[in-house]
């Protein structure tokens, strides 16, 4: 990726690039990102089914990318039964992998990705906001 947004940039083309980290799977981790099907106590089995198949590694993230690991026969039990467990369609699946820091969207960085759309010049560097 940062390849790429050099030769872009290279090329006069505007672009910039957010990394963001691997995340957590704390106890709230599934109830905090799809709220409308799960509660906090299914979030915390979830997790606990995770860490207790050995998905989850000290620092409680995913030691495997979710993509290519068998996690689903571990949280299907726990899956809300609209959840197909489907490859970037389902919302465990898209949430695990933004856990794994390996997908096409987030939510975080949402203002400074606005901000760069909206800069006329489009450098890549934040406006200062203050101003």
């Amino acid at each position: 990726a940062e390849e790429t947004v050099g030769a872009y940039k290279s090329a006069g083309i505007p672009s910039i690039q957010f990394k963001l980290p691997q995340r957590e799977i704390l106890p709230d981790f599934f109830s905090s990102r799809i709220p409308d099907a799960y509660d906090s106590k299914t979030s915390a089995y979830m997790m606990n089914a995770l860490s207790d198949a050995d998905f989850l590694d000290d620092h409680k993230k995913l030691k495997d990318d979710p993509r290519r690991s068998n996690w689903r026969k571990v949280l299907k039990p726990l899956a809300d039964k609209n959840d197909g467990l489907v490859p970037d369609q389902s919302p465990i699946s898209e949430v695990l992998n933004v856990a794994y820091a390996r997908h096409e969207m987030a939510r975080d960085n949402v203002e400074q990705a606005l901000e760069f759309l909206m800069d006329k010049d489009r450098t890549g560097n934040a406006k200062d906001s203050a101003k």
